[in-house]
């Protein structure tokens, strides 16, 4: 490498570690996630599967006032707000999904404050948990509203019949 090369090659790394504002800004936001991230890795086992049986039923309450916008008004746009109504009562309640901040939980296992078994058990424990609150909340809203089972039934056959398309992955009723 010529001199010409190193000095380069030192003026970019320098640029890299420059301590204005946004690097203090993305080293607080990178601290901030490996926190909550670390927090979510220590949780007990208890307190996986109730937070996210918990996720499981509140994405079937979105699921309900969907399917109940839907099969009154016709409208996947209206249908699809309603919908929101199940993730804003996650948000609320801290309940935990399995997709939620999935990078969280890695930071903090990157960053060793936390390990790999950990992060299996938060996504194995997370995973079932929500799907068993998925099902029991939609066992519950087939039988209490075996009018809406028509709409279920297309809503579910549009995405499970529909080609692999740029349409279907773009999730377009």
């Amino acid at each position: 490498m010529t001199a010409n090369q190193r000095d380069h090659e030192d003026d970019r790394r320098a640029a890299g570690r420059a301590e204005g504002p946004l690097e203090q800004q993305l080293e607080e936001s990178f601290d901030e996630v490996v926190t909550e991230g670390t927090e979510r890795l220590y949780r007990a086992v208890r307190t996986v599967l109730i937070t996210g049986f918990f996720g499981g039923l509140e994405v079937g309450l979105g699921v309900m006032a969907m399917l109940a916008v839907v099969h009154e008004t016709g409208s996947h746009l209206l249908g699809g707000l309603a919908f929101s109504i199940g993730l804003i009562a996650i948000y609320l309640a801290h309940s935990e999904l399995f997709t939620e901040d999935f990078l969280m939980p890695i930071a903090a296992v990157v960053a060793r404050k936390g390990s790999v078994l950990q992060l299996i058990k938060l996504w194995v424990g997370t995973l079932l948990a929500n799907l068993l609150g998925g099902w029991v909340i939609m066992w519950l809203i087939t039988r209490s509203f075996p009018e809406w089972n028509e709409t279920l039934s297309e809503s579910a056959h549009h995405f499970v019949d529909a080609p692999l398309s740029l349409q279907s992955i773009c999730l377009k009723p």
